[in-house]
């Protein structure tokens, strides 16, 4: 079935908040042994410094920090389940349909193929660098006043047998975030999108260069 933009949020919300759900449960569990909580937690080295990760050389977040006594852990949720729904085609702007299966908020794979593939080049990654950066940064809600409505994590991309992929933790980042990565997506002249659990059957074979 192909559905219209704006059914996005209201197939996708329940799936963000079954992950929410279970971070609340940590949070819950931990004051229950007198520690302080604080969610969305930037991951540093030891020195304090903003860490880096993937060939576009990104921050990331942590779902929890706990703290007591001087103690400190840093840690994210584990959340196994996903929001069932029937696999359907999304119409988004220059993209035209996006197919999206059923996933875990914290663990959402991005399949697509781009136009420079058929010159042999690697596309400009600036457009989804720039909507990752944007998407990490704070915007309090009053709907989720524990949260800081934040994607946390982009791994990748990383060339497969078809294209590339992205792996991302959406984190806290509310279902609007979602278009703004199809829009950043479209501006990679990107087609043949596909948002889904990981896929077995297809394979990463090389990194993306480094931004």
């Amino acid at each position: 079935m192909t559905r219209a933009d704006d059914v996005l949020e209201e197939i996708l919300n329940p799936a963000r908040d079954l992950f929410l759900a279970r971070v609340l449960e940590e949070i819950a569990f931990a004051a229950d042994r007198d520690y302080d909580c604080e969610t969305d937690v930037i991951r540093r080295d030891v020195d304090g410094g903003l860490e880096r990760f993937g060939p576009l050389n990104l921050p990331e977040r942590r779902d929890l920090q706990a703290r007591r006594n001087g103690q400190e852990f840093r840690f994210d949720v584990t959340e196994t389940q996903s929001v069932q729904f029937d696999a359907f085609k999304l119409l988004h702007g220059d993209l035209g349909e996006v197919l999206i299966h059923p996933f875990r908020w914290q663990a959402l794979s991005v399949y697509f193929s781009t136009k420079a593939d058929e010159t042999g080049t690697v596309p400009n990654w600036g457009a989804l660098r720039l909507w990752f950066l944007e998407a990490f940064q704070v915007r309090f809600s009053e709907a989720s006043e524990e949260f800081r409505c934040t994607v946390h994590a982009l791994r990748g991309p990383e060339r497969t047998d078809t294209g590339w992929t992205i792996k991302l933790d959406l984190g806290s980042m509310p279902v609007e975030g979602l278009h703004d990565l199809l829009d950043a997506l479209g501006r990679l002249d990107a087609s043949d999108v596909t948002l889904s659990s990981d896929q077995p059957g297809v394979p990463v074979t090389s990194a993306a260069p480094e931004a």
